[in-house]
């Protein structure tokens, strides 16, 4: 799971005039003062009912923080805390927020998708992002 996110992306808005490129860095969430380490293990197998066809979906969550920089309008320089969550076998999403800041992607078959950032105003941007290797 943290092979799927955890990395650099390297990107711009996919709807601005002039691109202007920004970087943003994910990484596992480090402990907070106080914490104790076995408190930071991934939330495996944890199994949510679906009504009505009575299933279990397994979903994995893990904690992340996030740089976003160099942070040029539209988008500024905001750091962000969020999750990845996975289902089943690792579709999933990233949730990023930090300061009215907010992004998020969609994952499946090995890469992310949908990339948004939504700001203070409320506007939605959409992102291109592309994993460094």
């Amino acid at each position: 799971m943290e092979r799927a996110v955890v990395g650099t992306y390297f990107g711009s808005p996919s709807d601005a005039g002039s691109a202007q490129p920004f970087t943003l860095t994910v990484a596992w969430a480090s402990a907070a003062p106080g914490t104790q380490a076995a408190s930071l293990h991934l939330q495996c197998e944890t199994r949510t009912f679906i009504k009505p066809a009575g299933a279990c979906i397994v979903v994995s969550v893990m904690l992340v923080t996030a740089d976003l920089q160099p942070g040029q309008p539209p988008i500024p320089r905001a750091p962000l805390s969020g999750t990845f969550t996975a289902f089943h076998t690792l579709v999933g999403t990233l949730d990023l927020i930090g300061d009215h800041h907010h992004v998020s992607a969609s994952y499946a078959d090995g890469h992310f998708s949908n990339w948004r950032y939504t700001g203070p105003n409320g506007v939605v941007v959409p992102l291109d992002l592309t994993r460094a290797k």
